[in-house]
């Protein structure tokens, strides 16, 4: 229990005294995933953020602390790591490690009220991979609140491509925007077919 996870704390934080350098990297990665389970979030981004310093930019540890960060709605903290992620991946060429970081990027713009970082982050995305369905729906629906009808479209139907991997909800949402596509653009019959389509799975 809590009373357990609090003790193995305190014989951490005893471990950590006795460490210098690198070596302090593991005991604090321990601390911060006890940390999180006790729901201690400001504890854990700070034993994270140490490690981190510390790691020489490892990207497991990066992608502990944003998510940490993400999870505390952090965002302005967030960003700056996302950022470094990003330019080591480019860096180092590993483009398809890329994609769902260059997404999170997108999303993060997006909750920050910056439509157009956004717009190029989810771009960027979607010329790495077409077939990356969190991205597609989110480009998609970017494009429809902008009203750019035609790109819309044709991001909705290259999500109907993809449209196994969505759940139920997803795919009404899907059919649902598309429908809306379609009538934006006069093209009732089809915009018919789409409301249809979405009402025969809800």
């Amino acid at each position: 229990g809590a009373g357990d996870q609090a003790r193995i704390v305190a014989l951490l934080d005893m471990r950590l005294a006795a460490v210098s350098g690198a070596d302090r990297v593991a005991v604090l990665q321990e601390i911060a995933g006890i940390r999180l389970e006790l729901g201690e979030n400001d504890a854990a981004i700070e034993a994270l953020d140490e490690a981190y310093a510390l790691s020489d930019g490892d990207l497991r540890i990066a992608e502990q602390l944003l998510d940490a960060y993400s999870s505390a709605g952090r965002h302005a903290d967030a960003e700056p790591i996302l950022r470094r992620i990003i330019e080591q991946l480019r860096k180092s060429r590993r483009f398809k490690e890329l994609i769902p970081y260059t997404f999170r990027a997108g999303v993060l713009a997006e909750e920050q009220g910056d439509e157009d970082a956004a717009l190029q982050y989810y771009r960027e995305c979607f010329e790495a991979d077409a077939s990356y369905v969190p991205n597609l729906v989110r480009l998609g629906k970017l494009y429809f609140r902008r009203e750019e009808w035609a790109q819309a479209l044709r991001i909705f139907q290259t999500v109907l491509l993809h449209q196994m991997k969505l759940d139920k909800a997803g795919r009404v949402d899907v059919y649902y925007h598309l429908a809306r596509v379609r009538l934006a653009l006069g093209e009732t019959r089809k915009a018919k077919d789409m409301f249809k389509r979405a009402l025969s799975l809800d």
